[in-house]
């Protein structure tokens, strides 16, 4: 069987990373980045970081609107997928790259593996939102990584398997790394992560943000990479900060600052994962998230409304002891089960 698995984000690669390497050995694979991340922070490491072939091709969409980047997507994946002729596509996650991927597929009469299937933040004027259910309900195999992703796809009628999380499975085989080296000096620090949508393409939100960093460097060291977008925005509004920000990092970089931090703030979804996975408090800079399982946990703090002092005092009331349970994402064996999916739909429809 031959799958082609598509890629355009940080949170992509990281994702497929222990999965892709486990398919290699099984499957034909092909390998396609959109170029939905194009910077070589945000993405061209990432594939030596991880010790993953780099793609196949590269369809350099770069950044714009979301139709915009989706339809040029689409554009450039079409003729890339007639040529190599995969039996399945594989798309992760909710970004415009994996909707892309799903909807070319589907309109060529190609089967969808969508992996991370069925996670639902309830606010379906996110992007994401609306990309997690489309590919869901356009997907031949949908894989999901809770019990609660299942029961939203029982729900929607879209026909599933319980895997459990590949991402569990990337935090824990890349936390036995050596993080000596990557350990931050800092000591008391907080490591904090801004890019979506909603909290940098208005004005108030982002300010609301930054003061209420601003006044947390009074106690603490603040470890914020910065994102491209959340620079450009803070530029083109004017908005100061004491916040000294460094550049994007790694992905080991990114855990072992996860796993020493003080708490996380943030608004990925990866990220408030990977702080629960690692005993670290988080403050979600949302009302929503897609993984409810870490707040009920006690892991995950909310902002209910996105205000200087909304924020600080969701900072005081984060639980600092909690212990995680990596039972309810799969206990770290959803790669191989993921690849017994794949196996057996190989197997059923690919004599």
């Amino acid at each position: 069987m031959k799958i082609l698995t598509v890629v355009g984000t940080r949170p992509n690669i990281t994702k497929v990373a222990l999965l892709y390497k486990a398919m290699a050995k099984e499957f034909d694979c092909i390998l396609v980045h959109t170029g939905q991340h194009y910077d070589k922070n945000m993405s061209k490491d990432f594939f030596q970081e991880l010790d993953l072939p780099m793609p196949n091709a590269n369809l350099g969409v770069g950044s714009g609107t979301h139709a915009g980047q989706t339809a040029r997507t689409m554009l450039n994946l079409e003729y890339f997928i007639e040529t190599q002729k995969p039996n399945l596509v594989l798309v992760t996650g909710d970004t415009n790259a994996s909707l892309s991927g799903a909807l070319t597929a589907a309109k060529m009469g190609i089967p969808v593996c969508h992996v991370e299937a069925g996670v639902r933040c309830g606010d379906v004027s996110q992007p994401e939102e609306i990309n997690r259910k489309v590919i869901d309900h356009i997907s031949t195999l949908n894989l999901a990584p809770t019990l609660t992703a299942a029961e939203y796809l029982k729900r929607e009628q879209c026909p599933y398997s319980l895997t459990g999380d590949i991402m569990l499975d990337n935090f824990l085989f890349y936390s036995r790394k050596d993080f000596h080296r990557l350990t931050p000096t800092y000591k008391g620090f907080i490591y904090v992560t801004v890019h979506r949508a909603e909290n940098t393409n208005g004005a108030e939100r982002l300010a609301h943000i930054f003061a209420a960093l601003d006044v947390l460097t009074k106690e603490w060291n603040i470890v914020l990479p910065l994102h491209p977008r959340t620079n450009k925005m803070l530029k083109q509004y004017g908005i100061k900060t004491k916040v000294e920000v460094i550049e994007p990092v790694g992905y080991l970089q990114s855990l072992s600052l996860t796993r020493n931090a003080f708490m996380v703030i943030t608004d990925s979804g990866g990220l408030q994962k990977e702080a629960y996975w690692s005993g670290t408090p988080c403050v979600t800079l949302s009302p929503y998230t897609a993984w409810r399982e870490t707040v009920d946990a006690g892991g995950n703090t909310l902002v209910e409304e996105i205000t200087t002092d909304n924020i600080l005092r969701a900072v005081k009331k984060a639980d600092k002891n909690f212990n995680p349970a990596f039972s309810m994402f799969g206990n770290g064996e959803a790669v191989g089960k993921t690849l017994n999916a794949l196996k057996a739909w190989s197997r059923a429809n690919c004599g």
